[in-house]
């Protein structure tokens, strides 16, 4: 598995302009370039250094309205539950919410980019300048690079606008070819064009322009327990054990921690809970794992440390409170990548890959329809491997008995590979095979589409 860059962001303070703008980088009527421009050459060289070193810290410039950065670039602990709930939209609610960056995107680089690009827009969306930590360094036209490091990082920057990275090669071709117009934090390069990228992202996110406010009204907590709810993943349920009917069990110990404990005693309502195995069910809170068992039967369930809300998210879905819908963003051992259990059961049916001969270029649309069999409302992953590599995914959300197709696109990029001859990525022509299923094991459905030239 790769360990992905993470993302952080950046606040910024700058003091407020009058009314009336003075100079033309304070008007905001002008265009980001023309205010870039204007400020740079009134800066001296002084100034711009202190604006270059203001990552670190800096006093900034009272002369001209320019505070020094505020960098926060420490990872959450909980960035990988972000990526197991396989859903772009929440986890743009959270990076609304939040200041702190995902620490982790799991070992695909395709979900990879689909949660950094959502992240990234949100973060940006919110007037904080997003940054992705540790660009990569080596060979920027090599194969697995441009395959398995890169895909986050330009993902980010093609279609988010990403204005900020960490590394330790500033000055990368890489970044360079994909359209990068922001800067690196660490690099000390005093030369106008690293400080040309500062004040582009700056002024591109309103930071000159304190009266626009892009706050977000969503409750923060909220989107915290939807995220600890969406993200367990049910790794094994032995006979049904799974979800608990609390008027049904006499007793229920749990191991863990107060915390644990007191959540646990919140849901179950009038079964006696205590602390410890002597109990008719026992809950064991175990670091990533959770083991539910009686006399019989035995469940498991994975949960993401340091995940805010996080045992009540798991108590949520061990009591029935919310169907489990996570699916894993690793491979772990006994378990495939996108791998997760529901307590309803879905059918899938009716694929349709279209056109069925594409020309270069051309996008294809993977359809599927999905059914809720069971007696429970949940949500199924649909995932679309293309040569057995995940190229897309979508969340569905269904009701008992309902059924509803849903669509994936597959773009040039995912029947490409990187060719380090053209230093770009290029296609073969020829018969791709589709595999939609549940995880990058249990495919459901097959069939394929020919590339012409």
């Amino acid at each position: 598995m790769w360990k992905f860059a993470a993302l952080a962001s950046i606040c910024l303070a700058t003091v407020a302009c009058s009314d009336r703008p003075r100079y033309p980088y304070q008007d905001a009527r002008l265009g980001v370039d023309k205010r870039t421009e204007d400020l740079l050459r009134r800066m001296t060289d002084a100034e711009k250094a202190d604006l270059v070193r203001s990552g670190a810290a800096g006093p900034g410039s009272a002369r001209l309205g320019i505070s020094a950065l505020k960098v926060d670039t420490t990872p959450p602990p909980s960035g990988l539950a972000w990526v197991a709930t396989w859903n772009p939209d929440l986890v743009r609610q959270v990076a609304a919410q939040t200041k702190s960056a995902f620490g982790y995107y799991g070992e695909d680089p395709w979900l990879a980019s689909r949660m950094t690009v959502a992240w990234t827009g949100a973060v940006q969306a919110a007037g904080r300048i997003g940054t992705l930590l540790d660009f990569p360094c080596g060979d920027a036209y090599g194969r697995q690079i441009n395959e398995v490091r890169y895909p986050p990082f330009r993902a980010a920057i093609e279609e988010a606008g990403l204005w900020s990275v960490t590394s330790s090669c500033p000055d990368n071709p890489a970044l360079r070819d994909w359209g990068f117009r922001g800067f690196a934090i660490g690099d000390q390069t005093l030369d106008d064009d690293h400080v040309r990228g500062i004040l582009r992202a700056m002024f591109a996110e309103g930071l000159f322009d304190p009266e626009v406010t892009k706050a977000d009204s969503a409750d923060k907590q909220k989107v915290l327990r939807t995220v600890a709810e969406q993200s367990v993943v049910l790794l094994k349920n032995e006979g049904d054990l799974l979800p608990l009917y609390a008027t049904r069990i006499h007793s229920i110990g749990v191991i863990g921690s107060d915390d644990q404990l007191q959540a646990v005693h919140e849901r179950a309502a009038a079964t006696a809970v205590i602390k410890g195995d002597a109990a008719d069910v026992v809950i064991a809170f175990d670091g990533p794992t959770i083991t539910v068992h009686d006399a019989t039967r035995q469940a498991s369930l994975a949960v993401w440390p340091g995940t805010p809300e996080g045992a009540r998210g798991a108590t949520d879905v061990i009591f029935g409170d919310a169907n489990p819908s996570g699916r894993l963003p690793l491979t772990l051992p006994r378990y495939p990548f996108g791998f997760g259990l529901s307590y309803t059961t879905y059918e899938w049916s009716d694929l349709k890959i279209f056109p069925a001969s594409p020309r270069y270029g051309q996008t294809v649309q993977v359809v599927v329809k999905v059914h809720n069999t069971g007696t429970r409302a949940g949500a199924e992953v649909v995932q679309v491997y293309v040569h057995q590599g995940l190229r897309g995914f979508v969340r569905v959300e269904l009701k008992p008995g309902e059924a509803r197709e849903v669509a994936v696109t597959l773009d040039r990029r995912s029947m490409s590979f990187y060719d380090p001859v053209v230093k770009d990525w290029a296609a073969e022509p020829g018969v791709f095979e589709v595999l939609v299923g549940t995880s990058s094991r249990d495919i459901r459905l097959k069939g394929s589409f020919e590339l012409y030239r």
